[in-house]
């Protein structure tokens, strides 16, 4: 099994400079989104909340300067895709919202292969090494994390949201779980927290099983 080890502190590095943009950036795509949502029960339209929140969120992160050559990217028109990329060091965090009806809360790849390859990078294709050129790590397919974002409480929006990064090695079904080996919290504030395993886990090497269900909001 490869270690995450390697380029754990390079990713988490990465992700701390993102952080205070991110919460930031998502209070604003959360309220945004109840606004235009007023009068409804967000319980009720979660797809169509959650599509709003990408939406808010993008036309938010496209008036920013992101840092360290972090730009904006996915397509809107599919579903309000939205991810964030950074060509140089080959790494792309994919904004999704969080299943909490599955334990763990992460969305499987699903019947999509493109997806499917994303989801099921047990070898990272880039090194982290200072000493490498970036336009090595750029070279093959990029290494994809997961963005994932819940309110705290579907009911009571004011209590906030969660904000994490993880990684997973396979694409996962929802009756066998899928294997993660990487967890980073973006707390409030931009600090972050690295998970070293994932609480609860008898598993060796710093990994843990999700069990993942179909993501039902297009993210």
């Amino acid at each position: 099994m490869t270690s995450i080890d390697p380029v754990r502190s390079f990713v988490a590095t990465q992700t701390a400079l993102l952080a205070p943009t991110m919460h930031e950036a998502m209070s604003s795509a959360i309220h945004g989104a109840r606004t235009r949502m007023h009068g409804l029960d967000l319980t009720k339209y979660p797809t169509q909340f959650s599509g709003l929140v990408r939406a808010e969120l993008r036309e938010d992160l496209e008036t920013r300067s992101l840092l360290d050559g972090w730009t904006v990217g996915g397509d809107p028109r599919q579903m309000a895709q939205l991810t964030l990329v950074n060509d140089e060091n080959a790494l792309v965090f994919r904004f999704l919202k969080e299943n909490r009806g599955n334990a763990g809360g992460v969305p499987h790849a699903g019947p999509s292969r493109a997806r499917q390859r994303a989801w099921n990078q047990l070898h990272l294709p880039f090194d982290p090494d200072p000493a490498v050129e970036p336009s090595s790590r750029a070279s093959g397919q990029p290494a994809t994390f997961l963005l994932l974002w819940a309110l705290k409480n579907a009911h009571d929006p004011e209590l906030g949201f969660t904000l994490r990064l993880v990684h997973t090695i396979d694409s996962g079904t929802h009756r066998h779980g899928a294997t993660c080996d990487m967890e980073i919290e973006l707390r409030p504030g931009g600090s972050i927290f690295d998970h070293l395993a994932f609480r609860g886990s008898d598993e060796s090497g710093d990994l843990f099983t999700i069990e993942i269900a179909e993501e039902n909001d297009g993210g």
